[in-house]
């Protein structure tokens, strides 16, 4: 797992404790501002965790697979479509989960009248904040051209990329696409740690080097051959 891999972990796992002592608190004052019976501290961490858990969940989920429902190549009327999806299946995990472990005392109808618009509200405002924060990210899905149309490949089965004037082959295992991009330009979206230019002309994903020759001779998953200039031999 490298660097980056670990730095989102970790600041997911900040965030989700954060949410669970702040939800914690909550449920410590409550007693005391409503001038009802004190709340254990055992019971309230219980009553925090399982506030936060669909939260929790929803945030991993979208961070992690919301990239595949915008790499769909949908038609850019239909993004607030995706928007749309997106809350839903936000509100669905937030508030079913809160439902299931919280609502047993409460009728159904009264629950969901209660909860449902801080529910959406809080689901409209997660996604808006990961739509804002997912373009400073670098993107996991490449749309390239096939020959006969447009498809998309992961970022991470690329296996080099080579300059053409002003296209770019995309090489993967399987085979090699078209890109209408600078190999410079592209350089600028993909992860330093993941990619590493090794020629002017050619960039290379780290994770498919099989084996390092003598001579600047770079072996990748495929077998292909990837030579490395001198310019660039110190980085290899």
């Amino acid at each position: 797992m490298n660097a980056r891999a670990m730095t989102r972990i970790g600041i997911w796992v900040a965030a989700a404790a954060a949410l669970v002592l702040v939800r914690t608190l909550w449920c410590q004052l409550h007693g005391a501002a409503t001038g009802d019976e004190a709340v254990g501290l055992a019971e309230s961490v219980s009553w925090g965790l399982k506030a936060s858990a669909g939260w929790i969940l929803a945030a991993a989920l979208l961070v992690r697979f919301g990239g595949y429902l915008q790499a769909l190549g949908l038609p850019r009327w239909r993004e607030w479509t995706q928007r749309a999806l997106l809350v839903a299946g936000v509100l669905a995990i937030t508030l079913g989960s809160e439902t299931r472990l919280l609502a047993a005392k409460v009728p159904l109808a009264q629950w969901l009248y209660d909860r449902l618009p801080a529910h959406l509200m809080f689901a409209t405002l997660l996604v808006v904040g990961y739509l804002l924060w997912r373009p400073y990210r670098a993107p996991q899905m490449l749309e390239v051209l096939t020959g006969t149309g447009r498809t998309s490949v992961r970022i991470d089965d690329i296996e080099c990329l080579e300059a053409d004037r002003n296209y770019v082959n995309v090489h993967t295992p399987q085979r090699s696409y078209l890109l209408r991009d600078t190999l410079a330009s592209l350089e600028k979206s993909l992860r330093p740690e993941a990619f590493l230019r090794v020629h002017r002309s050619t960039i290379v994903n780290r994770a498919m080097i099989r084996e390092r020759r003598s001579g600047g001779v770079l072996v990748l998953g495929s077998g292909r051959i990837v030579r490395v200039s001198r310019a660039f031999a110190e980085r290899v």
